[in-house]
């Protein structure tokens, strides 16, 4: 049996439907009010009433009874359903979204790109799987650091994952071909404009494909989803005009000798590297390996990318493609690509490594980066059984909604991010 208070707005109608009713009953949020007039909102619309009542504030819930003539509206009675008494915090991003109606546009339309994301995987044959967050092994690239935690039964140490990828290829060693995951990934790692310790990750995978494959993918995904938020390929961002619909490719090797005139695979010994990316005034004071220049130099070429269409640089140095299978015809190469769109990194794709042996030993090496954390022996053994030759990618949704939708901050579309979470222990007793 429904109770009173349910009762009470049994029947209400939203304020963007009330047209020219005669009589209906409203509930909402008092969003403004003056000594004549209160204006309430719900999720559909907002409306501006008379009133003569005293006891109305700021902020309240509460059910309109409305009379109605011409579209015009006055207020039969009034029920306070909640009392406002808390102070709004403008720099938590929940709490502006309380009385900045956009910013809850923002989230809701965040929730849309990602469930039009999810329909165009599953139209295309692909399985969507929903692999464990808390692992015993995480992946042990040298630059990332995993949150840890301890199971209780055993003591043993646990990880979040940073990637949902060696879930993944198990799914490819039994037999799925087409398959993909939004998963949430942690990273303990810097906070800023395009980091979140906490962030939303999509990664697919095709058997019998490699990254070109990929490359295929992005190119019918892109201006697909952007349609689906702008009804157009082209979107303004930072002031620039991206066309998602166009596709620029330049391999790591062009790239570099457009800068320095040089072919980077000559550069084995790190003093010549060095020696030569310091002309381009790359900053190496510091960098004491191949792979640390490398990225410095990567960085620095970072906001010159993807300005005028997504564009994939391709090819990556072996030493940092520790997941990829090497290039057939120039083993100094792997076949790894990243996607920039706005002179922002977007995505790091592999045609993926299927050879346990060559995988064992190459994360071993990365491992030494990483004190205590074990190797992931069931990924292993899933590649012992057999992974087929397969291409994958992890694409940043956070970042790619964040261009998506013109912000300039992964934090303006994330509902609660680091900086709100804080407040859990920051707020004041009551």
């Amino acid at each position: 049996m429904k109770n009173k208070l349910y009762r009470k707005f049994k029947g209400k109608t939203a304020i963007s439907d009330i047209g020219n009713k005669k009589n209906c009953r409203i509930a909402g949020r008092i969003i403004n009010i003056t000594k004549d007039t209160v204006t309430v909102e719900d999720e559909s619309g907002i409306i501006t009433l008379s009133h003569n009542r005293g006891d109305l504030k700021y902020l309240d819930i509460a059910v309109f009874n409305l009379i109605g003539e011409r579209g015009k509206f006055t207020i039969k009675d009034v029920e306070i359903l909640t009392r406002a008494r808390g102070k709004i915090e403008l720099r938590n991003n929940w709490q502006n979204a309380l009385i900045n109606r956009e910013k809850r546009e923002t989230f809701k339309k965040r929730e849309l790109i990602i469930q039009n994301i999810r329909d165009y995987f599953l139209k295309n044959d692909f399985i969507e799987i929903n692999s464990p967050y808390l692992v015993f092994a995480p992946s042990t690239e040298e630059t990332l650091k995993p949150f840890k935690t301890v199971e209780s039964k055993t003591n043993g140490t646990m990880y979040l994952t940073m990637s949902p990828e060696y879930n993944l290829k198990r799914f490819l060693s039994v037999g799925f071909e087409r398959i993909f995951q939004i998963a949430h990934s942690f990273r303990d790692e810097e906070y800023d404009d395009l980091h979140n310790p906490e962030f939303l990750n999509l990664e697919w995978y095709r058997a019998y494909a490699d990254y070109m494959d990929i490359m295929d993918d992005l190119s019918v995904m892109l201006p697909e989803i952007t349609d689906y938020v702008h009804n157009a390929s082209i979107i303004e961002y930072r002031d620039k005009r991206i066309d998602m619909a166009q596709m620029e490719k330049i391999s790591i090797r062009e790239l570099f000798f457009d800068d320095f005139h040089e072919e980077l695979e000559s550069l084995t010994n790190i003093k010549d590297f060095r020696r030569v990316v310091k002309t381009g005034n790359i900053i190496t004071n510091g960098l004491n390996n191949w792979n640390d220049i490398f990225y410095a130099w990567i960085v620095q070429k970072e906001p010159t990318l993807g300005n005028k269409k997504p564009c994939i640089i391709y090819d990556y140095p072996k030493t940092c493609a520790a997941l990829s299978r090497l290039k057939d015809n120039n083993n100094f190469y792997a076949e790894r690509f990243e996607l920039y769109i706005g002179g922002i990194e977007i995505a790091n794709a592999y045609s993926e490594l299927n050879d346990p042996i060559e995988q064992k030993k190459r994360l071993k090496k990365e491992i030494k980066f990483h004190e205590n954390i074990p190797l992931n022996e069931d990924f292993q053994r899933a590649l012992e059984i057999g992974m087929p030759p397969s291409g994958g990618i992890a694409f940043g949704l956070d970042r790619f909604i964040m261009i998506l939708l013109g912000k300039h901050s992964i934090h303006d579309i994330i509902p609660l991010s680091l900086a709100d979470l804080k407040n859990e222990i920051n707020t004041s007793p009551q």
